[in-house]
């Protein structure tokens, strides 16, 4: 009894032993090939001995370290690849349950190499400026303003808008201040933006927190408008053109009947006269534009019984 309870348990034994042995491992550590440093995260992808099938995958540690558990025996083809470098492969590797544990050792990539026939490196002065109390923005960015005044530089900023009436308005505020070259004018806004030459400014800078030297001027602001400075006395007479238009923008008004056509031209002439430190500035301009728009949405208005008024919101809203 006692020998065929001897065969039984050693009959055990040996059905086991492969069923725990059938997974292997590979290990190994990456490196550069050139300064031999470690190379950490890698990415290491292990596919079938097809390509077809990704069987298991880990990244190399600070170390440039890796191991991959827990892979059935068989054939198979481990790809390496990390920016930077190019990619390899370990073709062939074969596990079995005689060679369960494969050991890589130290493996390297090799840098990757580009070369570039000529590199132009080209600098542009920045845009835009940010300081503590404000934000310079420069005037000849803005293509679209040329031929125009400074109501149409204006416009294009940020957070700026301009009313057809010339006044200006900071994020809804219109408690503003507009100077020019740094000091106050005795002239209406309005006035002075519509005269002002869109060419003849060199940048504008937008004073959200004015300091003690404005005093208590522009509470909401400051807009301050530098002109292109003439460092030689004389007469300098610029001439400036526009003409432009998008024809697949027109559109006739469903109530009025009117043709509305996205276009617009025009063109100035400005007069610079440098004496000493006077400077004195004149200038003609015409600007004609058409703007279409369209607008969505739905308006109503409650009535004093309570009841609702509703009105057609949707429309070509032309500028």
């Amino acid at each position: 009894m006692k020998y065929y309870c001897f065969l039984f348990l050693l009959g055990l034994i040996v059905k086991s032993t492969p069923v725990q042995g059938q997974n292997g491992l590979i290990s190994g550590k990456i490196s550069d090939s050139e300064t031999q440093q470690p190379i950490p995260f890698v990415n290491l992808n292990l596919f079938d001995v097809n390509f077809v099938n990704l069987v298991n995958g880990e990244i190399s540690n600070d170390e440039g370290e890796f191991i991959l558990e827990k892979i059935p025996y068989g054939e198979y083809n481990l790809v390496m690849s990390f920016i930077g470098f190019t990619s390899d492969t370990i073709t062939n590797i074969s596990l079995t349950a005689f060679n369960s544990s494969l050991a890589l050792g130290k493996v390297t990539l090799h840098a990757s190499v580009t070369t570039l026939s000529e590199v132009t490196i080209q600098g542009s002065a920045a845009t835009v400026v940010t300081e503590i109390d404000r934000k310079k923005y420069s005037a000849k960015v803005f293509e679209t303003a040329k031929g125009g005044t400074a109501v149409d530089l204006l416009n294009k900023l940020p957070a700026v808008s301009v009313d057809p009436e010339g006044n200006v308005s900071i994020r809804g505020t219109s408690d503003f201040m507009v100077y020019l070259n740094g000091k106050p004018t005795q002239i209406e806004s309005s006035v002075l933006l519509a005269q002002l030459s869109a060419d003849a400014i060199e940048n504008i800078e937008v004073i959200t927190i004015p300091t003690a030297k404005y005093d208590s001027q522009g509470k909401g602001g400051i807009i301050n408008i530098v002109t292109k400075q003439k460092g030689i006395d004389g007469l300098s007479i610029s001439i400036n053109g526009l003409l432009g238009g998008s024809p697949w923008g027109n559109t006739t008004d469903q109530y009025s009947g009117y043709h509305l056509s996205d276009r617009r031209y025009g063109g100035d002439i400005n007069l610079v006269y440098v004496k000493g430190r006077t400077t004195y500035y004149g200038g003609l301009y015409y600007n004609f534009k058409n703007i279409n728009g369209k607008r969505t949405g739905d308006a109503r208005i409650i009535q004093d019984n309570e009841s609702y008024y509703h009105m057609v919101a949707e429309g070509n809203r032309p500028e």
